[in-house]
């Protein structure tokens, strides 16, 4: 049986029950992780003011003129997860390669949005893989 924290508290799962980490550290199933070289991009925002979502939003979106990535979306967040609601937008992008998501944030319009966003926003949370 393999021990699983719920909420806190830890849980044995039934032996038919197989926990996704520990058949990893059995060398039971495939590696999860490809050799792709696309590096994604994934940001999330929350608002200081909820009313200012609409500008956060505006502000972002301006981000997806930036001709470097393959792809580009900013979204509210639906908040459809019980356990977390603190994120109330996301910014998603692909870029080819490192030097790809290095021009994106150097462009101009990159420096414009966080001009417009940093005061709205209280929390900010990047990732890059």
């Amino acid at each position: 049986m393999c021990p699983v924290s719920i909420q806190g508290h830890f849980v044995a799962l039934p032996a038919f029950v197989e926990c996704g980490l520990c058949a990893l550290q059995n060398d039971q199933r495939p590696s999860p992780v490809t050799d792709r070289t696309t590096i994604r991009h994934i940001v999330f925002f929350s608002a200081k003011d909820q009313a200012d979502l609409p500008k956060i939003l505006a502000g972002l979106s301006e981000l997806g003129k930036i001709p470097h990535s393959d792809v580009f979306e900013v979204r509210e967040n639906t908040k459809a997860d019980a356990w977390s609601r603190e994120v109330d937008v996301i910014v998603y992008a692909e870029f080819a390669n490192e030097d790809s998501l290095a021009a994106y944030k150097a462009d101009p319009i990159y420096a414009h949005a966080i001009t417009v966003v940093k005061p709205l926003r209280e929390m900010r949370i990047a990732a890059d893989f």
